[in-house]
């Protein structure tokens, strides 16, 4: 693995460095269309009353799994006074000095804890965010989500978590990652392999998908293709 020399980077700087600037064919275009974000309704999934409502909706998620892999969802059943605390204590977090928050400084090898962009993992196209993760259960890891376009073969889409900032509103984002246990094998739904979809993606475990990703490749939208051929290369070397 590869050491940057680490940046100090608390999301305040008026000059954005070299590092965190993306090439002009990743910047945002200014006359892209609008995206029709479906909106799902949990009160409804939740409802076994209403089988025709269920499927509706059902089929409403398929859909943005299938065009995006992004979709809003509504009636979720979490407090809202809840979800505000949450943001103030994540102000409270962030609005410290970064003296303070380096004190809770992510280590090498975790993947919780607070961390300044990727920098010191990465030397280019850094994103412009601090983050600080929990471990929400023992069995569980925060890592990129492209577990559902592998067991579909790239049927459902891996999108990126990426947004548009600016210099006049802070961008805060709450996200939970449910993801298998470390040693679980994932692979593909035999049912969605034939001979107009061949299978893309090679059997794997969530702690390989882990290690390519925190420590060899930053990931985009090629991240399921590039990860196969590394593990095909390194399953080569062993024999």
């Amino acid at each position: 693995m590869v050491h940057y020399q680490p940046l100090a980077f608390d999301g305040s700087e008026s000059n954005i460095p070299s590092e965190f600037i993306r090439p002009d064919d990743e910047k945002p275009c200014l006359d892209a269309p609008e995206l029709v974000i479906p909106t799902i309704d949990l009160g409804t999934l939740r409802c076994w009353s209403d089988p025709p409502a269920l499927s509706k909706a059902a089929e409403a998620v398929s859909e943005a799994c299938k065009r995006h892999g992004f979709f809003l969802v509504v009636n979720h059943g979490v407090d809202l006074g809840l979800i505000d605390k949450a943001h103030q204590y994540m102000d409270v977090f962030f609005g410290l000095q970064i003296s303070e928050k380096q004190k809770a400084q992510r280590k090498v090898g975790d993947s919780y804890g607070y961390a300044s962009s990727f920098v010191g993992r990465f030397s280019s196209k850094l994103p412009w965010k601090e983050t600080l993760s929990f471990r929400f259960c023992p069995r569980t890891q925060n890592i990129v989500q492209n577990y559902m376009q592998a067991l579909t073969n790239g049927v459902y889409k891996s999108c990126i978590h990426r947004a548009v900032v600016n210099n006049r509103v802070a961008r805060r984002s709450l996200a939970f990652f449910l993801c298998p246990k470390m040693d679980i094998t994932v692979t593909v739904a035999q049912g969605l392999v034939n001979a107009a979809n061949p299978r893309r993606y090679p059997d794997f475990t969530w702690a390989s998908l882990l290690e390519f990703t925190q420590r060899h490749y930053r990931a985009d939208m090629k991240t399921l293709d590039a990860f196969s051929k590394w593990v095909q290369q390194r399953e080569s070397t062993e024999k």
